[in-house]
């Protein structure tokens, strides 16, 4: 996504609009009026939001290839499930789709160091060995690298190697954050694999998240970390491995509540941000539910935004409890989302203009 002054930036989001029969749509969350056509295959987008703006979009095809095959499309972020043309980050897990990957199934059980070769497969990023936790012929799950942030080009090329044969070459983009966090639906959506921080209990419409309580958010992507630890071993647990993002104060989490009794961009006091102890691959962020701002009983949207990313997929249900959590309001909270987009360009133009004054007053 790019905004008016600003840098381009990952942007996730559960975006959903309902189609007309004629292959219109209303506006959606990100402020887009389209229209479908070639039976749902391709659409055209017009912005709505004061600047000129227009998507095309095509349906992809399908991609199929002999022996060892990975598919050009088939990389996500193995929590958010974002799509390939969201960015690689240092230390975030992935998944890898094709065909011919591996010759068995096979995975490294929780809190073990993963390797780099596993069931005769190997992954290469930017030609750096990835630690793998799973693989089978069509999927594998890999950590990129934390060596790869060293690379400047903002592209990444991944290979797979299945018993020394090795498959097609993808390119990526690369970028310093990708967060994604994990859902209980296991597809990035929907309802946070988020605990109570106190019990460890899991937050549910039965047992939700409390004004003013720290709850625990289990994520990837969250880049490198200090104490640096190698490629696939566990979170270390003293001293803890606290993600760079967060030191350097680029980490940002949001609590939004789109229905009309709430609000967005209320702001939420991260404790720790950092890698999990005693497993590999994972990241946790303990943050701080407001006090304010959140309608007991609704469903709120938890945001995670770094200098580089946007990530507003998750939700957790606030107050009240014994299953009582409203559904969201689709008009309003399309209204609401339009208006937390553009309070979000707003900053990131004066951020911009305030960059380029001190880069101009620096020459």
């Amino acid at each position: 996504m790019n905004t008016p002054a600003g840098d381009s930036y990952d942007f996730g989001t559960d975006d959903q609009i309902a189609l007309n029969p004629d292959g219109s749509t209303a506006v959606d969350f990100n402020g887009y009026e389209y229209i479908f056509g070639d039976g749902g295959q391709a659409f055209v987008a017009i912005g709505t939001e004061g600047y000129f703006s227009l998507v095309v979009g095509m349906h992809a095809p399908a991609f199929s290839g002999s022996g060892v095959y990975l598919n050009p499309i088939g990389v996500n972020n193995a929590a958010s499930f974002q799509p390939i043309t969201a960015s690689l980050a240092p230390g975030e897990v992935i998944a890898l789709y094709g065909t011919g990957l591996s010759s068995t199934t096979t995975n490294i059980p929780g809190g073990q160091v993963f390797p780099t070769t596993l069931g005769g497969v190997s992954v290469t990023i930017d030609g750096i060995a990835a630690p793998l936790y799973f693989v089978s012929p069509t999927q594998l799950a890999a950590v990129v690298p934390y060596e790869v942030a060293s690379n400047q080009s903002g592209l990444a090329n991944i290979q797979v190697t299945n018993n020394g044969t090795p498959s097609n070459v993808v390119q990526m983009y690369l970028t310093d954050s990708a967060p994604g966090s994990f859902s209980q639906g296991q597809n990035g959506i929907g309802l946070a694999a988020a605990l109570h921080a106190a019990t460890n209990q899991l937050i549910t419409t039965d047992n939700p998240a409390q004004p003013g309580e720290y709850i625990s958010l289990y994520l990837t992507g969250l880049g490198t970390v200090t104490p640096a630890i190698p490629d696939g071993a566990v979170g270390p647990s003293s001293p803890l491995s606290y993600s760079d993002l967060y030191n350097a104060g680029n980490l940002t989490v949001l609590f939004n509540d789109y229905n009309p009794n709430g609000s967005t961009g209320n702001s939420g006091t991260i404790q720790f941000a950092g890698l999990v102890p005693t497993l590999a691959g994972l990241y946790q962020i303990n943050v701080q539910v407001p006090t304010s701002g959140l309608g007991a009983g609704d469903q709120v949207y938890v945001e995670f935004i770094t200098d580089a990313a946007d990530v507003n997929q998750i939700q957790i249900p606030y107050g009240f409890g014994g299953g009582s959590a409203r559904p969201l309001d689709r008009t309003s909270q399309v209204s609401a989302r339009l208006q937390a987009k553009k309070a979000r360009a707003k900053k990131a133009m004066k951020h911009a203009a305030r960059a380029e004054a001190r880069e101009t007053g620096s020459r």
